[in-house]
């Protein structure tokens, strides 16, 4: 895999415990990888009402998934 393609994905993992106050979870990774999933929970959107986000990365792919619940 490229390594720019490493940091986009690293990139996608890390913005959502950055953009919430709290990591509820985070899957294990297999050896040698970074994490699937991470979940995490705040007010990821700023319009002051608490989130739920969930991160998932296919690093085969080299691809990700933010998905924002919001009430």
């Amino acid at each position: 895999m490229q390594p720019i393609r490493h940091s986009i994905v690293l990139a996608a993992l890390s913005c959502v415990p950055a953009s919430a106050q709290q990591v509820l979870q985070s899957w294990p990774p297999a050896p040698g990888e970074t994490p699937q999933a991470v979940a995490a929970a705040g007010d990821v959107d700023g319009d002051g009402i608490a989130d739920l986000a969930l991160v998932e990365a296919n690093l085969a792919l080299a691809s990700s998934r933010l998905r924002v619940f919001s009430p």
